[in-house]
């Protein structure tokens, strides 16, 4: 008797399993950007510089080709950047920034800006103090 219970409930299950939809729904998708060819950034972890790191980014370069050009104008001050050559004019030094910059901006990380940033703050502080 108890096994006949037994498959009277097994099959009561099976035709119940029938009506039910267990297919799993299609999940959205998610945009995964590209890798990058050449990107800057320290460690593992590649996230992107916030919106306040490109800005104090942009305000320090900015800063330094200002105070770079305004050093260059006394006649004991020469540029540093050998790429530039010892005396050069402000277009050479705005050029510069912006291909540079453009491309350490489109290609850092979070962490890398954080060092780019430390770096281009300590040369504008050098340069203030050299044309104070």
């Amino acid at each position: 008797m108890k096994y006949l219970f037994l498959i009277l409930v097994s099959l009561n299950i099976q035709a119940g399993l029938e009506d039910l939809d267990l297919t799993i729904p299609e999940q959205p998708t998610v945009y995964v950007p590209p890798e990058k060819e050449f990107y800057l950034h320290f460690g593992d972890y590649n996230e992107p510089p916030t919106r306040e790191q490109m800005i104090i980014f942009w305000t320090l370069n900015a800063l330094d080709v200002y105070t770079t050009y305004e050093g260059l104008k006394q006649s004991n001050i020469q540029e540093g950047n050998p790429l530039l050559g010892k005396q050069p004019h402000l277009d050479n030094l705005l050029i510069q920034k912006a291909i540079i910059g453009g491309f350490i901006s489109q290609n850092s990380s979070k962490s890398y800006i954080t060092f780019a940033n430390t770096i281009v703050g300590i040369v504008v502080i050098h340069n203030y103090s050299l044309i104070k």
